[in-house]
């Protein structure tokens, strides 16, 4: 292998924005179904020359480091098919540290007041399952290392008017994120700006087409379906983007929802 090729390659969540989240992998783990979805999810290479201007030790900087999973991470994320009743993602604690595992894909290590995490995979990206579930792993850790900014994010997809909020399952585990305070909408689809008439359609159940949510409602929505994932209560600083982002925009029923079950907080 040439020292090139050994280096590491980083990737900034939305560059331009500022937001201090980084992925981190080998050259060797890039190739065109892995680049594509990093690429989806809104994030940039950053130039090797600039690597050392990522700030590591600054409050508030993530890195996830991307790598094949050890021998010892790979037998604890093979859980038996007896297992399949807990669904896909397990978070847990031991200490400090936080592990969230997405079963036969990966394992994530955690401290949230740590600034390097760690993303050890199994699967070899093969199937389009896998690459859900990667998404969904990202989405996971994107969710976490901007909640402290409180930028919040919800299962769905962006519209012209603002987004539709799904479950998990719903949205093939596509994530649509606000922050509230810049008043901006990152998507698969690209930045949008937070406008008068954004609407939040909410199709995570059947409802009454067109029924307008009250206030209270959506900030209860928002506040309990966002892509978050915690055993506890939100940090305060997502409590305060829903209610500042349920009181400040239209909610309504959908009207329709898709038969596939997802997960609570999913």
């Amino acid at each position: 292998m040439s020292a090139t090729s050994a280096k590491p390659v980083f990737f900034q969540w939305q560059k331009s924005h500022g937001y201090p989240v980084f992925l981190r992998m080998e050259r060797e783990l890039m190739e065109g179904r892995l680049q594509k979805l990093i690429i989806d999810l809104g994030f940039q290479e950053i130039p090797e020359a600039d690597h050392r201007k990522i700030p590591a030790n600054r409050p508030g900087t993530k890195i996830l480091t991307l790598s094949r999973a050890s021998t010892r991470v790979a037998q604890q994320v093979m859980l038996p098919d007896s297992m399949d009743k807990y669904g896909h993602e397990v978070l847990s604690y031991q200490g400090s540290a936080h592990i969230y595992l997405y079963r036969r894909l990966g394992m994530m290590v955690f401290s949230p007041a740590s600034s390097m995490w760690e993303l050890g995979l199994v699967s070899q990206l093969e199937t389009t399952e896998d690459l859900m579930g990667l998404r969904v792993m990202l989405n996971r850790f994107l969710a976490w290392a901007l909640a402290p900014m409180g930028v919040i994010g919800f299962w769905g997809v962006a519209t012209n008017e603002g987004l539709v909020a799904m479950k998990q399952s719903q949205s093939f585990g596509e994530m649509v994120t606000v922050d509230v305070e810049k008043r901006v909408m990152f998507s698969s689809s690209g930045v949008t700006p937070l406008q008068a008439g954004f609407t939040i359609l909410r199709a995570d159940k059947v409802g009454p087409t067109g029924r307008r949510l009250t206030p209270e409602e959506l900030v209860s929505f928002l506040s309990t379906s966002n892509v978050y994932l915690t055993h506890g209560s939100l940090p305060f600083t997502l409590k305060k983007a829903a209610l500042t982002l349920g009181s400040a925009v239209r909610g309504e029923w959908s009207g329709h929802s898709t038969p596939a079950d997802g997960l609570s907080n999913a």
